[in-house]
């Protein structure tokens, strides 16, 4: 899985977002192995792709980047930038890598692809059953964090209300689609449930 997020203040965000997805995902179409390395290979072909594609203003082209490897249980995750990941599990929500710091200036730049070298976190975890992978940017994760009482229950309410691969994309899209002050962002989610135990 993989999902990007154009910086706002770049010139060509959101094409940045789409070269990073595609240099990312053609490298992992390629790979026979699966694993930490290829995870981060991924993330490095898509740096270069943007730095390829931007000439002399990379910054243009700036765009957060998160991908996840999904075995039949394990996970294997690395991102730049503020996209995110969270594991949800009895309606409870754990994000999986290191929310935003209070002690971190709040107009610090957001950390983005393309970078030399990229500021890479890595995360991984166990998909058991009954438990839902969401890959969000944080248009989504934002709302998530300081939504406790209302975004995070109604959210894990759609996700883990229906049986899984029942829930439709107008469904999930309608989900996403909250009213929250401050909370003006792209929103992009992408869920996945695991195999059912045979």
């Amino acid at each position: 899985l993989v999902v990007a997020d154009g910086v706002g203040s770049a010139g060509r965000g959101g094409e940045g977002a789409e070269i990073a997805v595609r240099a990312s995902l053609d490298y992992l179409a390629g790979c026979r192995d699966w694993g930490r390395v290829e995870c981060g290979r991924a993330v490095a072909a898509a740096n270069q792709a943007l730095l390829d594609a931007a000439g002399g203003s990379a910054g243009e082209l700036s765009t957060t980047l998160v991908v996840a490897l999904v075995g039949r249980r394990d996970v294997l995750l690395e991102r730049v930038g503020d996209s995110t990941a969270w594991l949800l599990t009895g309606g409870k929500w754990r994000e999986l890598f290191a929310s935003p710091s209070d002690d971190v200036p709040t107009r610090a730049p957001t950390p983005a692809l393309p970078s030399s070298p990229p500021g890479v976190e890595q995360a991984s975890v166990q998909l058991g059953a009954g438990g839902v992978l969401v890959l969000v940017t944080d248009g989504v994760g934002d709302p998530l964090r300081d939504g406790p009482e209302t975004v995070a229950p109604a959210l894990a309410g759609v996700l883990q209300g229906t049986a899984p691969g029942s829930l439709s994309p107008l469904e999930l899209a309608r989900a996403i689609d909250f009213s929250r002050r401050g909370c003006h962002d792209d929103r992009t989610l992408v869920a996945i449930w695991p195999l059912q135990q045979e």
